[in-house]
């Protein structure tokens, strides 16, 4: 065996390639020798590793990681057919050379068949160096296509799409794991199965057009088509689908929850629009520039639209005398807040004027993004005149019991005063405020609180009634009064309040008393006066005895005489 020697060409300078690392089966040194020669010769930079044995070959295979392999035909050890098998075995992607003496033509093709790159004969050194740079390049070529595939495969079987090589004739050629997972069919059941077996009837025909489409060179993209399953379902599926000749190169997604989800959302979106249209109260439903997108009859008959299109059009076309600052409003609403007000406003185009109650809440989006507005409103013009109505003659009642002579209260059913107008607070000397919440035996003695009490049950016992009443004043005065009491029951015959009116009397008692005092001292100088006019009489009557005693004639005559 001759000596092994390993050749490095000189140091890389700046800017140069690395040097070639070479590993040569090779048993004859002078041919050895020869071929660095010629490296250096052709200014090619090279380090060499000769092996003769199997043992060396596999050894440096790893440890020497060489760039390029040249193998010597004839061997008597291990030769260029034995060395073929091992780089084969182990799936070597290294360039690998025959550089050799003159060999038959079947073992040329029987050593490119294992794997050789090309075949120099030793006769023509001259090609040696190019087949080696060429095969050299042809390995990177077929390395750097080997990691785009490996790279496109493993993104081909970890994509969660739906991927797809299939033909124009509708048979499926390869598809990825997911395929599986969607239509629960195993991929060799479906690689070679016609894909028009597995649509849906009623999407056959669009498929098939479709098909066509790309047949004809024309990409076709965002089409949806039902694909059955192998539990007998169907899956929706939206394709974008790229010709390439006779082959289709698409991508899929199965879409059947976003279609439930659709089709949710339609039958929600129908719901509500029956919902509004139908509604009791008033509603539109806006977009983002405020156009209709559903609004209820009452809605149509409240603003007076019933013969007008509305669906579609905008808000501030169908009411062009929306104030700025109702626009504001709808402006803040878009943005998210929500706005009420229980009685606004609303000057309409004809010169008159509605009173609206309205709430304005945003509505969002599945995607969680607001896409609009509703606005549920009320003309509630009637009831705020009405109300204006009650109010006017609830002042006029008001100004009625506090301008009036008698004093009038309001007793709970617990005894309490709930109101006294100004008249009542005057004759009894307290202040409203005095009063109000107060047991009404704060103005009473206990004698006249009692008599008070038995009247107020007569009356609810037997409805209204009318007596006298002594109301202690605040100073202590007492109050003489004509009391009159009215209660008032609930819708149930529930008493709910008593309504007590009280007349000052005092003036009157007075004057009673006083004509009754006077009465009396009459009655007793009429007892007076009648004594003395019995007195004169007997006088008259003794002075006339005296006289027809005396024989004169009687002086006086009286009703006796």
């Amino acid at each position: 065996m001759s000596k092994k020697k390993q050749t490095e060409a000189p140091p890389k300078q700046q800017g140069e390639n690395p040097p070639l690392r070479i590993l040569y089966l090779e048993n004859d040194l002078n041919d050895f020798n020869l071929v660095v020669r010629w490296f250096k010769t052709e200014n090619v930079a090279a380090v060499f590793k000769r092996v003769e044995t199997r043992e060396e070959f596999l050894e440096n295979l790893t440890g020497y990681a060489p760039d390029v392999i040249m193998l010597d035909y004839h061997l008597p050890q291990f030769d260029a057919l034995e060395a073929l098998q091992v780089l084969q075995d182990r799936q070597s992607d290294i360039a690998t050379v025959l550089f050799t003496g003159v060999v038959g033509e079947e073992q040329a093709i029987e050593c490119l068949r294992l794997g050789a790159d090309d075949y120099v004969t030793k006769q023509n050194p001259r090609r040696l160096i190019p087949a080696i740079l060429a095969a050299i390049e042809k390995k990177k070529t077929q390395e750097s296509s080997r990691k785009k595939t490996e790279e496109l495969d493993r993104y081909f079987n970890s994509s969660l799409d739906l991927l797809c090589i299939a033909d124009t004739g509708g048979r499926f050629l390869r598809l990825n794991p997911e395929w599986e997972k969607t239509l629960g069919y195993p991929l060799q059941e479906l690689i070679g199965k016609k894909f028009f077996d597995l649509v849906h009837p009623d999407d056959l025909s669009a498929t098939l057009e479709a098909v066509s489409t790309l047949a004809s060179q024309k990409e076709v993209l965002n089409f949806e088509n039902r694909y059955r399953c192998k539990d007998g379902s169907y899956k929706w599926i939206e394709w974008r689908s790229y010709p390439e000749g006779d082959k289709i190169f698409a991508v899929a997604r199965d879409i059947t929850e976003r279609k439930l989800v659709k089709q949710e959302l339609q039958i929600r979106e129908e719901r509500l629009k029956l919902f509004v249209e139908h509604a009791p109260a008033a509603i539109a439903m806006f977009d983002k520039d405020m156009r209709y997108l559903a609004l209820s009859r009452r809605f149509l008959q409240d603003y007076r639209l019933e013969q007008t299109t509305i669906i579609g059009r905008s808000h501030y076309e169908i009411f062009p005398e929306i104030q700025q600052k109702w626009k504001d409003i709808h402006r803040r609403c878009l943005e998210g807040a929500v706005e009420q007000a229980e009685k606004d406003p609303f000057p309409r185009m004809d010169g008159s004027l509605d009173w609206v109650r309205w709430e304005i809440h945003p509505w969002y989006e599945a995607s969680g993004e607001i896409g609009g507005i509703i606005l549920f409103s009320e003309v509630i013009t009637d009831r705020v005149r009405i109300q204006e109505a009650i109010e006017q003659s609830e002042r006029r009642y008001r100004e009625l019991i506090e301008t009036m002579n008698d004093g009038l209260g309001v007793l709970d059913c617990g005894g309490n005063i709930t109101f006294m107008n100004r008249r009542g607070c005057e004759m009894l000397g307290y202040q409203p405020e005095e009063l109000i919440e107060n047991p009404v035996s704060m103005v009473f003695d206990e004698e006249n609180h009692i008599r008070f009490q038995e009247q107020l049950m007569m009356c609810i016992k037997g409805g209204r009634t009318s007596h006298e009443i002594t109301w202690r004043c605040k100073d202590g005065r007492p109050v003489d009064t004509i009391v009159s009491t009215n209660p008032r029951y609930d819708t149930h015959g529930n008493l709910l309040e008593s309504v007590v009116v009280f007349t000052d009397i005092t003036g009157r008692k007075r004057a009673e008393k006083k004509i009754l005092d006077q009465l009396h001292e009459l009655k007793q100088w009429n007892k007076v006066m009648i004594g003395r006019e019995e007195r004169n009489r007997e006088l008259k009557q003794e002075v006339n005895e005296l006289l027809l005693q005396l024989g004169k004639e009687r002086k006086y005559y009286t009703d006796a005489y």
